[in-house]
């Protein structure tokens, strides 16, 4: 189908490949909020019309950042959000395994008519942390661990990992968890304390109030997103929507399910099983959900295709699973 306005020149890698060279880096040093960043999350150019406009555009610009984020201040957010990640853990050092979670990643989302196009494209990452988990950024930046990735037994397993991820950041769990959290009164009073100076020609005020509700945001949102600490509602409904996923994009629609049936005897499962649900609890719950999809049936050389580029990639031996119908 071709999504290509779902990744735009803009957020290219730079050029001679220096972007995968320095720890906590691969994303652009996103993990400060200044210069341009600060200006698209409504800063210096934004600051100097309303100025001019007065009050009302603090009063109108506060009134919208209550109900939700713009696409642009979701890319920053979860630009800073990866780059944490990032910044914690590293990234793996097998760039033939990173490729393929991009190239996987990147056809789930062009492909599929349920992922939509957003302000700075879809951007994948591999961690390099043997625990088994993902990390999803508002605005299109997921990130899964090494040992996500060592322990999908198929290529529709990997992209069924990602098609989680994915599934938090448009269904936008990340924000609502922020929102429904205790401290974004505080943050959003603090921001609004920043205002009246503004208009009154303290334009620094403003800058710093700016500042410090988006770096408390994003603190936030690290914290949910590195602890996966969504609730047990939120992880089923990632489950579910990447199941459906999966599904739009022609791979087997099972493999999230498939995925947390083995992942139960996984010693490296990321914890936190009391708050969002143990493996086996969530796949069990996809029973519905897949019972009310369209039988997955395959083309014999797609089986065979598939299965020999995820060994190829991995470094494992291919195996064939019963093919579907031709």
């Amino acid at each position: 189908k071709g999504r290509d306005q779902a990744r735009p020149g803009r957020v290219a890698a730079k050029p001679g490949g220096n972007r995968n060279k320095r720890r906590g880096k691969v994303l652009g040093g996103a993990g400060r909020i200044g210069g341009a960043v600060l200006r698209g999350l409504g800063g210096d150019d934004k600051l100097a019309r309303g100025l001019e406009a007065g009050g009302a555009f603090f009063e109108s610009y506060l009134s919208d950042i209550k109900v939700a984020f713009t696409p642009q201040q979701e890319y920053y957010l979860g630009r800073a959000v990866a780059a944490e990640a990032i910044a914690k853990y590293g990234v793996d050092k097998s760039e033939q395994r990173r490729a393929y979670v991009r190239l996987v990643g990147e056809a789930v989302v062009r492909v599929s008519s349920r992922v939509p196009a957003n302000f700075g494209g879809y951007h994948f990452e591999v961690l390099d942390s043997d625990e088994v988990n993902g990390v999803s950024g508002p605005g299109g930046f997921v990130l899964i661990t090494r040992g996500a990735v060592e322990a999908a037994q198929s290529e529709a397993e990997l992209a069924g990992v990602l098609a989680h991820e994915l599934s938090h950041i448009t269904k936008k769990h990340g924000e609502s968890l922020l929102r429904k959290g205790g401290k974004f009164p505080s943050m959003l009073k603090g921001l609004s304390a920043a205002a009246p100076s503004a208009v009154g020609g303290q334009a620094g005020q403003w800058t710093q109030g700016l500042l410090q509700f988006f770096g408390k945001a994003v603190a936030e949102m690290k914290t949910t997103a590195i602890s996966h600490s969504y609730g047990k509602q939120f992880e089923f409904d990632a489950d579910r929507e990447g199941t459906y996923l999966l599904s739009d994009v022609f791979y087997d629609h099972t493999a999230v399910q498939s995925f947390l049936r083995h992942m139960r005897d996984d010693d490296h499962m990321h914890t936190g099983s009391a708050t969002h649900g143990s493996p086996a609890a969530r796949a069990q719950a996809l029973d519905p959900v897949i019972a009310g999809c369209m039988p997955f049936q395959p083309r014999e050389r797609t089986v065979k295709v598939r299965a020999e580029r995820f060994a190829a990639r991995t470094g494992r031996e291919p195996a064939l699973p019963g093919f579907g119908a031709k």
